[in-house]
């Protein structure tokens, strides 16, 4: 049972952290044609609105990850250590 809750926190978790990342796409796409400063200003202040959930999102990945591989006994497996390494060298 703990194990889906685990499981249920890190794909939340992922999905946190894909809709405030969508934000700053949204954010990167819409300011190219803007014009107005007023407008322009909005747009970043909306970007940097979504920074803090979204760090706090990959902390949530990392912290059920790692509850995760403890619960599921992984952690001696490559697999898992290498995914951390990716995901601290795409961030």
């Amino acid at each position: 049972m703990l194990y889906r809750w685990l499981l249920f926190g890190h794909i939340l978790a992922v999905f946190g952290l894909l809709m405030n990342h969508g934000v700053s796409m949204y954010v990167l796409y819409a300011i190219r044609g803007q014009t107005d400063r007023r407008k322009i200003l909005d747009l970043i202040t909306l970007s940097g609105r979504s920074i803090l959930p979204m760090y706090i999102s990959i902390g949530l990945i990392l912290v059920f990850g790692f509850l995760l591989a403890i619960e599921l006994d992984v952690l001696a497996e490559a697999w898992i250590w290498l995914s951390v390494v990716i995901l601290v060298v795409v961030i």
